[in-house]
Formats: structure tokens, C-alpha cells, sequence
């Protein structure tokens, strides 16, 4: 993929996504590159946005986007009015 940063900005952004290695939840390779997910920290998800836009300003070959999931777990019958109260589009499990 070309860069058009120069070699001290290019180990400079290296350095900046190696800083949320600790913030890493899970990483995983896709058929055409990968997806990191990141705990959602305000200060993780602030550099990530900021991160993700630098790239799409020095690499335009690389579709890079942030996404921020939800994830509830509860018992059986909470489920499903929890997904109702959060989304109505959710609908209930059996459905």
C-alpha cells in the first residue's frame, strides 16, 4: 500500500496505534485485511477516530473506518426487552 508519509511521520503513527495494544479486545484477519476491536475508553476512542482519519488523509488506498458496538448479556427474558428499549428493530429472539 503506498504512504505518502515520510520515514520519522510513518514510525510516529506506527508508535501511536502500538499505544493502544493495551486496549485491544480482540483482533482478527478478514478476506481483504483485518479488524481490531478496542474497549471503548474515551481517551481509546479518541485516538482510534483521530488515527482512522489520518490514515484516510495519507493513505486513500486503504478503506480504513471505526465502527462502536454494543454488546448487552443478560438473562433469557431481559434479552429481549432490553433489545426492545434499545433498538425496536431488534426484535425479540424468537422472532
Amino acid at each position: 500500500m503506498d504512504c505518502s508519509l515520510d520515514p520519522q511521520a510513518l514510525a510516529d503513527r506506527l508508535a501511536a496505534w502500538r499505544a493502544l495494544d493495551g486496549s485491544i479486545v480482540s483482533r482478527r484477519r478478514t478476506p481483504s485485511g483485518f479488524e481490531v476491536d478496542y474497549r471503548l475508553e474515551p481517551a481509546v476512542a479518541g485516538a482510534v477516530a483521530a488515527l482512522v482519519e489520518a490514515e484516510q488523509a495519507c493513505c486513500p488506498a486503504g478503506a480504513f473506518s471505526a465502527i462502536v458496538r454494543v454488546r448487552v448479556d443478560s438473562g433469557a427474558g431481559a434479552a429481549d426487552d432490553l433489545a426492545a428499549a434499545v433498538d425496536p428493530g431488534l426484535g425479540s429472539a424468537g422472532h
